[in-house]
């Protein structure tokens, strides 16, 4: 039965069905025409011999694109990997001479290089993928290209960087959390903490729990290092007991594999503080290429953010790139008064077009900016960084109006339209994004539109990479990359996401105009223990039962499933803010109609204040399965798998309406 039927039948709510418009039209191929192969690494052309670099955790997403006016055959794919099976190439379904890939003129194919690091690469892995094809590239029907592994390394952040308690008062305690994020390419390990200042401070980070004493002061080396994924995060604990109203100020150095902080990554915690305060705004200054001859500025803010005035004694550029870059502190005003900023102008006058690095990216001119005040941090550094060009590539500039940081299902609305083309103006865009594991979302209108929309459904780290075109139609010297963090505030967030392998097309949505579903739908459900069973009116939150009422103690106690997907893919949402305690939930997952796709490949995630609690994977349901997944206790949080390692699936459940 169709969800719109069930729900028309109880009144609940009106689907329309989308008609799709379908035409046809000769091919467009020329007599006497000829096919044209180009390849891309995401939107940057790779030429032949050129060198591709892939990471172990992102793979290499190749295009072969036809230009040309003819049907582009493709023969074969092959990979000779040094050593073997280190490096492999994924394309389906796998061409030969026997059965050709062919491409028509403006088609395109998609292929993945993938780099397993899991098999002993030895210090100088290489592979070279051959594309064997009826066009002549170079006086060859054989195009190739070098792949490498990219240069990755961890890089720990912590957010934030400055734990403010506020007022506290005798006797009272506060928790607050703290996130520590990888912002790099390869995955770090925490290995060693120090907690050191006013006594009253305690952290759990771990599993481990450690307060403030001559110990955690010396260092607490951790008695088994602390993993974090690229672009993953872990979160900590912290906790501070007053003892009285005087001010408490803590330091917490978090130590970690990460190179770029010898002397780690450190978190400052107040509470009951009064006095200055420093703010930095950019923290980091990105001239990105500028011409030759031709001084640039970023103006940059100082904030007295505390409870005192703020006295600057020096600003200086304490490196300059050898004279390239320099600070002006015309009419500046010091000191600074509380809420207020003063605006210094950094100035970049690159003497000489960058040069490419090994990397295939142009070296920067590296400098520093160094600011000194009565603050709690003396000494304030911010990297500046920049290189030189003639002019002959424009500059992407991403702007995105919600911010680095939002929650699930948040439409992000991101512009191109800083950039600049020199002299000249910017007449085309290319954006493309990097996606968490098993988001499917598209952007929207297009990936060639100024303006762009983009829905962040899942948990996890979005990266959005803009080139630019000008009016002569050349491409920007580098790509501009934008990170967005989504995360939840919600005390339980539970994710369902799934994939049919014969869905071709996951992000298409609707219905067609016979009626039926263009992918097919899993509906997550989660029960409170008063629940009968699954599609409970009241105690199953489901999609016909989005936001019911459980508690009776108001809105914030009350479940909200926040989408419904009906045709592929997911993601489908749980929130729950503020569960009950000595409660145990039950989360499970119904496939509802395969729509004559197959058997979906369901996966469900389980988040307690925003930290990933449990993950099941791939778990394969066939039409009308109910997969009992797993219990989540409130208030320890726990999360335990129904059944074990065996997911509990029922065949055929039967629906009660």
């Amino acid at each position: 039965m169709m969800k719109s039927s069930v729900v028309g039948v109880l009144g609940v709510l009106a689907m329309a069905f989308t008609t799709v418009s379908m035409g046809c039209g000769d091919d467009g191929i020329k007599a006497g025409g000829r096919p044209v192969l180009e390849v891309y690494n995401l939107t940057r052309p790779v030429p032949m011999n050129g060198t591709v670099t892939v990471s172990g955790q992102v793979p290499a997403n190749i295009t072969i694109k036809n230009t040309g006016t003819s049907d582009l055959m493709i023969y074969g794919i092959t990979t000779q990997s040094t050593p073997e099976n280190v490096f492999v190439t994924l394309v389906d379904p796998t061409p030969s001479q026997a059965a050709p890939l062919v491409l028509k003129p403006d088609q395109s194919e998609y292929i993945d290089v993938l780099f397993d690091t899991s098999l002993p690469a030895g210090d100088h892995p290489t592979a070279t993928v051959s594309i064997m094809t009826n066009a002549t590239i170079s006086g060859a029907t054989t195009f190739v290209f070098r792949v490498t592994p990219e240069a990755s390394s961890g890089r720990l952040m912590a957010s934030p960087s400055t734990v403010d308690f506020s007022d506290v008062q005798a006797g009272e305690t506060i928790i607050k959390p703290l996130s520590l994020v990888n912002v790099g390419s390869a995955t770090l390990a925490v290995t060693r903490i120090v907690l050191s200042g006013h006594a009253g401070y305690e952290i759990t980070i771990g599993g481990e729990h450690y307060v403030l004493d001559q110990t955690s002061a010396a260092g607490i080396t951790l008695a088994a290092p602390i993993s974090i994924g690229p672009s993953a995060a872990i979160e900590a604990e912290l906790k501070y007991t007053a003892s009285g109203p005087e001010e408490a100020t803590a330091d917490l150095i978090v130590f970690s594999d990460d190179t770029t902080t010898p002397d780690g990554t450190p978190v400052r915690l107040i509470a009951n503080s009064e006095g200055p305060c420093i703010h930095v705004n950019p923290e980091r200054v990105e001239f990105g290429p500028k011409l030759i001859g031709q001084e640039a500025i970023i103006p940059v803010d100082i904030e007295s953010c505390g409870t005192g005035e703020l006295n600057v004694q020096d600003i200086q550029m304490i490196e300059t790139a050898n004279g390239k870059y320099s600070v002006d502190l015309t009419g500046v005003t010091l000191p600074i008064a509380v809420g207020d900023k003063i605006t210094v102008n950094v100035k970049y006058l690159p003497s000489e077009v960058a040069t490419l690095g090994a990397n295939g990216e142009f070296i920067r001119d590296l400098g520093k900016l160094k600011i000194t005040s009565n603050a709690y941090l003396r000494d304030v550094t911010v990297d500046v960084s920049g290189f030189g060009t003639d002019g002959s590539c424009p500059t992407p500039v991403i702007t995105c109006s919600e911010g680095n940081e939002v929650i699930p299902q948040t439409t992000l609305h991101c512009s191109a339209s800083a950039s600049t083309a020199g002299s000249g103006s910017i007449t085309g865009y290319q954006w493309s994004v990097r996606q968490p594991n098993g988001s499917a979302e598209t952007i929207r209108p297009s990936s060639t539109q100024r303006d762009i929309q983009f829905t962040a459904n899942i948990i996890g780290t979005y990266t959005f990479v803009l080139d630019v075109f000008d009016q002569f139609g050349t491409k920007s010297c580098e790509s501009k990359e934008y990170q967005v963090f989504v995360t939840s505030g919600e005390a339980i967030h539970v994710e369902l996401i799934w994939h049919t392998p014969g869905d071709i097309n996951e992000t298409d949505t609707g219905f067609t105009i016979g009626g039926t579903s263009v992918g097919s739908d899993v509906d997550l459900h989660v029960l409170h223990p008063n629940a009968s069973a699954y599609f409970d009116g009241t105690y199953d939150c489901y999609w016909l039962n989005k936001n019911p009422n459980w508690a009776g103690q108001g809105s914030l106690d009350d479940p909200r499933l926040d989408r419904d997907d009906t045709d592929g893919a997911g993601p489908e949402n749980f929130n729950l803010n503020q569960p009950q305690f000595n409660t145990t939930y039950t989360v499970g997952a119904h496939y509802w109609d395969d729509w004559g796709f197959g058997n979906a490949f369901t996966t469900v995630r389980v988040y307690i204040y925003g930290q990933l609690r449990f993950t099941w994977n791939e778990v394969s349901l066939q039409h009308h399965d109910m997969w009992d997944v797993c219990t989540i206790d409130w208030p320890s949080g726990n999360v335990t798998a129904i059944g074990g390692t065996s997911p509990s699936i029922r065949h055929n459940y039967p629906i009660p309406f």
